[in-house]
């Protein structure tokens, strides 16, 4: 993060290509906004993330809080944004497949991002 507050981010992916499973990612950051409307500016909310498997099963979660707050007095019609980054480590995935990642805003779904876990190709052999 920059000293005025831009995100610089490299190696963005949605798919982990593991030699078998389970398997144990290390570490990852998630970055994403959350969007509110100018009349929230002021209020506190509550994000959820989920990451769950296609059968629905949790595979990683984490709760949080925090307060609406702009720069500027809010006018009617801003959208103030509020840049969430989460650092995710040892983040085990039990079998190959897609993956959701779901992020909730005052318990409303506000965001869906797939990942994919997919088996890391065999080199080839001369």
């Amino acid at each position: 993060m920059s000293q005025d507050g831009k995100l610089s981010v490299m190696g963005i992916f949605s798919q982990i290509n593991a030699p078998q499973v389970p398997f144990v990612h290390p570490q990852a950051f998630l970055a994403f906004e959350v969007e509110f409307d100018y009349a929230e500016v002021g209020s506190e909310f509550n994000v959820e993330v989920q990451i769950v498997d296609e059968d629905g099963k949790r595979v990683w979660g984490m709760k949080g809080a925090g307060s609406v707050r702009t720069q500027t007095p809010p006018k009617p019609g801003d959208r103030p944004t509020i840049g969430q980054i989460l650092l995710i480590q040892n983040l085990r995935f039990e079998r190959f497949g897609s993956n959701d990642i779901n992020v909730f805003t005052n318990g409303v779904h506000s965001r869906r991002i797939q990942l994919r876990v997919a088996k890391l190709a065999s080199p080839i052999q001369q």
